[in-house]
């Protein structure tokens, strides 16, 4: 059994911009860092501007995903995700994200990352446990994955 943390986060300026709440130089970051057997193996992050931090959160776990499917160590393990992002795990847990892509809801916010997730959740749902926790608290593996997106964000 592996144990993947996500997380993302946008330094959001506070500027309102036409079509969202953020400027084209905000800082913005996501990160990711598998378990096993009670150690990190892995950890990843990235950088961009101007994205939100729910798009982030997003990146954060396709990523992860993404680094599973390609590893024939880990691509059968039973996988809990571990989130503090509602915004992720609530459409995967009710099934929401299945009726997006089923009915094509390209008016649906961040659609176009939300479609990229989806066949890689579609691989991994059977074998994944969700579990949200609460971020900036007193879990390890969240407060790591934060870590490393802030540090991508003040190298930039």
């Amino acid at each position: 059994m592996i144990k993947i943390y996500t997380d993302g986060g946008s330094r959001n300026t506070g500027v309102k911009v036409k079509g969202g709440h953020v400027a084209p130089t905000d800082l913005s970051a996501w990160a990711f860092a598998i378990e096993k057997d009670g150690k990190i193996i892995y950890q990843q992050s990235g950088f961009k501007l101007g994205e939100t931090n729910n798009r982030m959160e997003l990146v954060a776990a396709g990523s992860a995903l993404r680094y599973i499917s390609r590893s024939e160590e880990l691509k059968n393990e039973k996988i809990v995700l571990i989130s503090d992002s509602a915004y992720v795990l609530n459409p995967l847990e009710k099934g929401w994200l299945d009726n997006w892509i089923a009915k094509n809801d390209s008016k649906r916010l961040n659609f176009d990352l939300w479609k990229v997730f989806f066949p890689l959740w579609q691989q991994f749902k059977g074998q994944t446990t969700l579990q949200w926790v609460r971020g900036h608290q007193n879990t390890e593996g969240n407060l790591l994955v934060d870590s490393l997106l802030n540090e991508e964000m003040d190298n930039h």
